[in-house]
């Protein structure tokens, strides 16, 4: 009897949908909603569904795959899947190759935004970019005022002299 029931036990899930669910749940920890938190499965499914024009994915379909609960998707919404998700192709998430490649992309954009971590800080930068020696300094000054109001003290970077 016991070796009945041992075969209607499922047997886990098969290295495919280990990979799968490892490079959706790569995908997913990278995707924020607005407020800074990992995408839900709904939210994701409805961006999916909107850029898709269509109901092509459901979020108990996202959490399987995530969950190895699934480990034959079809290649369609592989594909949807990936788009959603920023990744151009939905063989990210079966062929090696491909999704080596992707993720040294994607290790790229990481450390591209890194850099520019702080756009606003970027933007002042452009903006400050061709005015003259006095408007500079009155800039600087200006900034010198702020870092003082929010008691910044300790993080005072080198002063650039404001005159012009």
């Amino acid at each position: 009897m016991s070796g009945s029931a041992s075969v209607n036990q499922p047997a886990g899930p098969t290295p495919r949908a280990k990979k799968i669910a490892e490079r959706l749940d790569q995908l997913i920890q990278r995707t924020s909603d607005v407020h800074g938190k990992t995408i839900s499965y709904a939210k994701l499914a409805e961006k999916i569904n909107a850029l898709a024009g269509k109901k092509v994915i459901t979020d108990t379909t996202i959490w399987k795959l995530r969950t190895a609960q699934e480990d034959n998707p079809r290649t369609q919404t592989l594909e949807w899947l990936a788009r959603g998700l920023g990744v151009r192709t939905g063989a990210y998430f079966t062929d090696d190759d491909v999704a080596r490649a992707v993720d040294e992309q994607l290790e790229l954009a990481d450390a591209i935004a890194e850099t520019f971590a702080n756009d606003r800080r970027l933007g002042l930068l452009q903006r400050a970019d061709g005015l003259s020696a006095k408007s500079l300094a009155a800039l600087i000054q200006m900034a010198d005022t702020f870092r003082d109001l929010e008691h910044l003290d300790d993080e005072e970077p080198p002063r650039t002299s404001a005159r012009p």
